[in-house]
């Protein structure tokens, strides 16, 4: 395993930031504590945000209420369609300075900065603002005498959404988030993670050139307390949220007090089943991938491989083999495959779980420790064996690149590990017969399962957390519908 060269460091230190809020249609300063903004690369504080005060969260909560009451922004989709188009084309425009924001920000190594978390965010803004126009109305079949009616179904937006986004795609998310609700007619105040808030607050400013509406579109910055606020609320009539499981059941609690529809998309322990007609040498690159990318800090990552025991030799041989491929360094070198984690305390809690599974009898297959790189909050990938499907390791979320691989002498076992989890937000299956692949796919208790790695995440299909994975629907039409109310009319005839 390779490590990326310290001098290829890029330095950042008079790179003007972007740290105003924007609220009610002006870029301000925020007014409540100061955050740290630090790159996880080099270590180096980037600049600091004042993030919002309690008042500027009200203000902010109160200029979406007003907007979404007053202006043509919930009454007419081809607004809605041109604003999205507009943003989506800034996006395009100042795709150098988002990228760079989000290598520094978050860590992404340039590969997964530019197509994964900007360019996946410029496709999901244009799909909803196409969205942004239909029709779904709805008119049932009339009833018949005695008592005959006609009656139609309106979908309504619901009003104020709070979206608060996560710390590893946050521009992908952020735009995917905004997309949905402001397709749906609703007006939103986004919240970014303290951890990669300055990629987002350069979203502000653009939503502000894009000529939105004053309040339809508000950003803040801030921590827990910002986030307690806008869940609580009054104004607020819809939260989406994405993050770990248990800060979803924090927010579903905040949420509770006025009954707030939630969207809550949660963490994963996702399980790929290698069937034994597998070709390893063709799937075990993007097999590590999966948690390897974005330094494993992605809520799909198949973090539980299970591999057929007639397999394992020739397994382990090729994973070894191919972890010696992998550059740990500089995010700007386009030879980087993984970046840092976002911090030293999640680095740090990675590790444990490391020492964890070898405390249970588990034991290093492939990589571990960490690259020789003085600064930045790197980790080696690292595959564990030895470990059951009851270790900590194979039970809790670690968002970092380490997976644990068991090893089995059936598929139908293999299948019943995979759904031995509380989670189910995803899961894979490779395999050589595409058939056999569909069919141990439906049996997997997880609302996304690709075969063969898949293919390009899609602007119109949901996203499915089943069990403590989430509530709710995010992307396609049902990420828009979690966005409305529903009205029905009826009439006698």
């Amino acid at each position: 395993m390779g490590a990326g060269p310290e001098a290829a460091f890029a330095s950042v230190a008079e790179h003007r930031w972007e740290t105003r809020l924007l609220i009610d249609g002006q870029l301000v300063d925020g007014e409540g504590e100061t955050l740290i903004a630090q790159s996880p690369s080099t270590e180096d504080v980037l600049t600091q945000v004042r993030g919002a005060s309690l008042q500027q969260v009200a203000q902010a909560t109160q200029a979406a209420r007003r907007a979404f009451a007053t202006t043509e922004w919930s009454r007419n989709g081809e607004i809605r369609k041109a604003a999205l188009h507009r943003l989506a084309d800034l996006f395009e425009e100042n795709a150098q300075e988002m990228t760079d924001s989000i290598i520094e920000d978050v860590g992404a190594v340039v590969s997964v900065a530019g197509p994964l978390q900007l360019g996946q965010g410029i496709r999901f803004l244009r799909w909803n603002a196409d969205m942004a126009t239909k029709d779904r109305t709805s008119r049932p079949e009339d009833t018949a005498p005695p008592m005959p009616s006609a009656s139609l179904v309106r979908k309504v937006p619901a009003g104020v959404v709070a979206a608060i986004a996560p710390y590893n795609y946050p521009i992908f998310m952020a735009a995917a988030k905004l997309g949905a609700a402001l397709a749906a007619g609703c007006t939103v105040v986004l919240l970014p993670s303290a951890q990669t808030m300055l990629s987002t607050l350069i979203l502000g400013r653009l939503v502000r050139e894009a000529g939105f509406p004053d309040g339809v579109v508000n950003v803040l910055a801030g921590g827990v307390d910002v986030a307690q606020a806008l869940c609580q609320s009054g104004e607020v009539d819809r939260i989406t949220f994405t993050g770990s499981t248990p800060i979803g059941r924090i927010v579903m609690a905040q949420a509770a007090s006025s009954l707030k529809g939630v969207v809550l998309e949660l963490g994963g322990k996702s399980a790929a089943i290698v069937l034994p007609d597998a070709d390893l040498e063709r799937i075990i690159q993007p097999l590590h991938y999966r948690y390897i990318r974005n330094s494993g800090q992605a809520c799909q990552a198949s973090t539980r491989l299970l591999v057929p025991e007639a397999l394992k030799d020739r397994f382990i041989e090729l994973t070894r083999r191919m972890y010696e491929t992998v550059v740990v360094g500089d995010p700007r070198s386009e030879s980087s495959v993984m970046g840092p984690v976002i911090s030293a305390a999640h680095r740090d809690k990675i590790e444990a779980y490391v020492e964890s599974a070898l405390a249970e009898g588990g034991y290093i297959i492939a990589g571990g420790g960490r690259p020789p790189i003085d600064k930045g909050f790197y980790v080696n990938p690292t595959l564990i064996g030895g470990v059951t499907n009851d270790a900590k390791v194979c039970r809790e979320e670690i968002f970092g690149p380490v997976a644990a691989v068991m090893f089995y002498a059936t598929v139908e076992e293999a299948i019943a590990i995979a759904n031995e989890t509380e989670m189910g937000l995803a899961g894979s299956v490779w395999g050589s017969d595409l058939d056999t692949c569909i069919d141990v796919a439906r049996q997997i208790k997880a609302g996304t399962v690709t075969i063969n790695g898949g293919g390009p995440i899609r602007c119109d299909v949901p996203i499915c957390g089943w069990k403590q994975s989430g509530i709710g629907r995010e992307f396609g039409e049902d990420g828009i519908e979690a966005f409305f109310e529903t009205q029905h009319i009826q009439w006698a005839l």
